[in-house]
């Protein structure tokens, strides 16, 4: 996600580090509404697949003053990863 996007999305957003995550690789196989690119971060099990990325850190969905807090927690999902 542009981080303009997401700031204009969660304005507390702020970039932490960054980092990566094994056995996952990048899909870009999601269908587009609006002629924006679509990805998704897909488990491989493989040990040599590595998806690079930066963590941030934000406000939770329900203290956002936002008027989609809901969308916002659909569209980027929720996973568990070991730092």
């Amino acid at each position: 996600m542009l981080i303009r996007r997401l700031k204009a999305r969660t304005p507390s957003a702020t970039a932490q580090r960054a980092a990566f995550v094994d056995g996952h690789r990048l899909t870009f196989d999601k269908k587009s509404t609006d002629g924006s690119g679509k990805c998704d971060i897909e488990v491989t099990g493989d040990s040599a697949d590595r998806v690079y990325g930066v963590l941030f850190q934000f406000l939770p969905p329900k203290l956002m003053p936002s008027t989609k807090p809901k969308a916002f927690a659909v569209a980027i999902g929720k996973a568990t990863c070991r730092l």
